[in-house]
């Protein structure tokens, strides 16, 4: 899997400077197997530099196979969880990927038991301390 940190830029709120949080992504682990699809638990990190929390309100994402690009998955869930201000918190996401979309993958995973992918995405924060009211912060 592919783990980097990524992190935003700031901008000017009412009561100072905004800084968007930040998202690590700190595992991917496979929890479960149906005869539907595969279950991979996606572990973040998520940081709050500011005075007051934040309240992830969505989320979008994207499941590809490392070796080639080969999109398995994507799309957006409602997972709210707030972080606190000036903390941190890790918080796991659930992500179904169907069958059906996995091709070979699902013959890597039933013959070796395992495949490489990568999960992308971002998480939207509605907070009263932006300007703009919500923010996005990406993660890989």
């Amino acid at each position: 899997a592919s783990f980097s940190n990524w992190a935003m830029g700031s901008c000017l709120s009412k009561s100072g400077i905004f800084i968007n949080p930040t998202i690590e992504v700190t595992g991917i682990q496979s929890c479960g197997v149906s005869m539907t699809g595969i279950t991979i638990n996606t572990a973040l990190k998520v940081s709050n530099p500011n005075a007051g929390a934040l309240d992830a309100i969505g989320m979008e994402f994207k499941v590809t196979k490392e070796s080639d690009g080969t999109l398995l998955i994507d799309g957006n869930k409602e997972e709210p969880f707030q972080v606190p201000a000036k903390d941190s918190i890790e918080t796991k996401i659930p992500i179904l990927v169907h069958l059906k979309g996995l091709g070979a993958v699902g013959k890597s995973v039933v013959r070796r038991g395992q495949s490489t992918v990568i999960v992308q995405g971002s998480v939207t924060f509605d907070t009263p301390l932006a300007p703009t009211r919500t923010v996005t912060s990406k993660f890989e």
